[in-house]
C-alpha cells in the first residue's frame, strides 16, 4: 500500500508508554452477508456513479468467481469498468479519526481469473479479470470523499495476500470509503479486486511505529459454572445508538485480532471446555428485520472468532417460545 508515510514499523503487544489510544472500528469488517450480486454488505453503503451496479457479496457462484472466504463465510468483490467507471463502498465510523493521528491499516486481498460480466463499451459478454489498485478516502458524509488517505499497489495475486497502510489524516473524518483504481498508465480496462478481513484501525506512533493500543491476549480458562457465566456475560449485551451490538479487538494467541462482541466472544471461549453442551441465541421478536439481520451477523461472526466449533451454536432469527433466557436484544438457551 501507497501512502506518503513509512511503512516499516514494529509490531508490539503491549501497551505502548507513550500512552494507550482507542483503535477505529469498522462495522461488518470481514463483510459478512448473504452472497449476492449487486448488493453492499450490511453495515455498508453503495458509492458510484448512477446507473451503474454496487459491489458483489461473494461467494456465490455468480460471475465465474470462485475463492473462498479467507476470513468468515462471505466477502467483498469490486469492479472497474472499460468506461472509466469504478466500485466503491463505505460507512458513518463509530468514532471519527484523530487528526495528524498515525494508523495502521491491514487487510486481505486478491484477484479472480474470472468476474464475468458486460462490458458497459461494447454490450458484450468480458472477464473483468485485470489487476486494479485500492483506494482509501476520509469524508464527512456518504461518498464525500475529502482526503486520499492511501492508495494501493496493483493488486495482482490470485490468492488471497495482507496488504498494509498507515495512513495519518489531517482532519477528524467521520466517513471512509474504499474505492476501486484503474492502473493509470493505460485507457480504462475491466479489472477486479477481491477483499476480506479488514483491520480496526490501529494507533501507531508516527516515528517508531509502535502500536498505541492494547493488544495483550488473555488465554481461555474453564468456568467453574457455565450457566452462570452465560447468564452474566449474556446480560451485557445491549444496543448501541445505531442499533448494534458493542464491539472490541480480540486477540489471540498469536498476537493477531479479529472485531467481536466481546461477551459473545467469550461464552464461546468457555463453551469449548463443555463439548457436550451447545448454545442457540436468537434476537428480540420486536426487532426490525434489518437490525436482526445486521446483529445475527455479529453473533455469528463472534462465535466463529472464539474458535468454538460450528456444532455446538445455532443463532435463531427469532426468539419464538418461552423457554428462552435474558431480557436483553440477544435471547440464549444452553442444551
Amino acid at each position: 500500500m501507497r501512502s506518503n508515510y513509512v511503512f516499516c514499523f514494529l509490531w508490539m503487544a503491549v501497551l505502548s508508554p507513550l500512552g494507550a489510544q482507542q483503535p477505529v472500528l469498522w462495522s461488518n469488517p470481514s463483510f459478512e452477508d448473504e452472497p449476492a450480486y449487486s448488493h453492499p454488505p450490511a453495515g455498508w453503503y453503495y458509492c458510484d456513479r448512477a446507473g451503474e451496479s454496487p459491489p458483489d457479496i461473494h461467494p456465490g457462484g455468480f460471475f465465474n468467481v470462485n475463492h473462498e472466504a479467507y476470513d468468515g463465510r462471505t466477502y467483498l468483490g469490486m469492479v472497474a469498468r472499460d468506461n472509466g467507471t469504478t466500485e466503491g463502498l463505505g460507512q458513518m465510523l463509530a468514532t471519527p479519526l484523530q487528526p495528524e493521528q498515525c494508523y495502521e491499516l491491514r487487510w486481505q486481498a486478491a484477484r479472480s481469473d474470472t468476474y464475468l460480466s458486460v462490458s458497459r463499451s461494447t454490450g458484450d459478454e468480458a472477464s473483468f479479470n485485470e489487476p486494479v489498485r485500492l483506494q482509501l478516502w476520509g469524508g464527512f458524509k456518504n461518498c464525500g470523499q475529502q482526503e486520499l488517505l492511501a492508495v494501493s499497489d496493483l493488486i495482482l495475486s490470485l490468492h488471497w495476500q495482507e496488504y498494509r497502510a498507515r495512513i495519518q489524516p489531517k482532519q477528524a473524518y467521520t466517513h471512509l470509503f474504499l474505492e476501486v483504481k484503474h492502473d493509470g498508465t493505460r485507457p480504462p480496462y475491466n479489472g477486479n479486486v477481491l477483499v476480506d478481513h479488514l483491520s480496526p484501525l490501529l494507533p501507531v506512533d508516527c516515528e517508531s511505529g509502535v502500536l498505541l493500543a492494547d493488544s495483550m491476549y488473555v488465554p481461555p480458562s474453564r468456568p467453574d459454572d457455565l450457566p452462570a457465566l452465560v447468564k452474566q456475560l449474556a446480560g451485557q449485551l445491549e444496543l448501541t445508538p445505531q442499533l448494534r451490538l458493542s464491539e472490541s479487538l480480540a486477540w489471540n494467541e498469536n498476537g493477531r485480532y479479529r472485531q467481536v462482541v466481546r461477551p459473545v466472544w467469550e461464552i464461546g471461549r468457555a463453551l469449548q471446555f463443555f463439548p457436550e453442551q451447545s448454545i442457540e441465541l436468537a434476537l428480540r421478536p420486536d426487532l426490525s428485520d434489518a437490525t436482526a439481520e445486521m446483529l445475527r451477523q455479529q453473533l455469528w461472526y463472534s462465535l466463529y472468532a472464539s474458535g468454538l466449533d460450528e456444532g455446538q451454536y445455532k443463532i435463531r432469527s427469532r426468539a419464538r417460545g418461552r423457554s428462552w433466557q435474558g431480557s436483553g436484544p440477544v435471547q440464549y438457551r444452553l442444551r
